[in-house]
């Protein structure tokens, strides 16, 4: 699952591509065992290719980088949370469609 065209996060890495990105960001949390992990995968590349230059994807392995999942409250996977300035704004968790991810999106990006 590791092959999408976004950014994998880390400890390392959070802070600057998700609370000082100038683009809203949506993290994914997910984890290799995880079945709509799976199905959401060409879910998420296509809103990734769809959506460049508007927003930013970052996955996160929660078996690799559980406390930032911690940190958030993650309890669901996927869950695909979005960040604003820095800020988690708002959240989804589940196996979603497409039309669905989108519509959650559209309130934070121009799409």
């Amino acid at each position: 699952m590791e092959d999408l065209s976004t950014t994998n996060i880390s400890n390392d890495n959070f802070d600057k591509a998700v609370l000082k990105s100038q683009l809203p960001v949506l993290v994914e949390f997910w984890a290799d065992w995880c079945n709509y992990c799976r199905t959401m995968s060409p879910v998420v590349q296509e809103l990734a290719d769809e959506l460049d230059g508007k927003l930013e994807i970052c996955r996160l392995n929660v078996d690799k980088q559980g406390d930032i999942a911690i940190i958030y409250g993650v309890k669901i996977l996927p869950t695909f949370a979005l960040f604003k300035n820095g800020t988690q704004v708002d959240r989804i968790s589940g196996s979603c469609t497409q039309e669905e991810l989108k519509c959650f999106l559209k309130n934070y990006v121009d799409i």
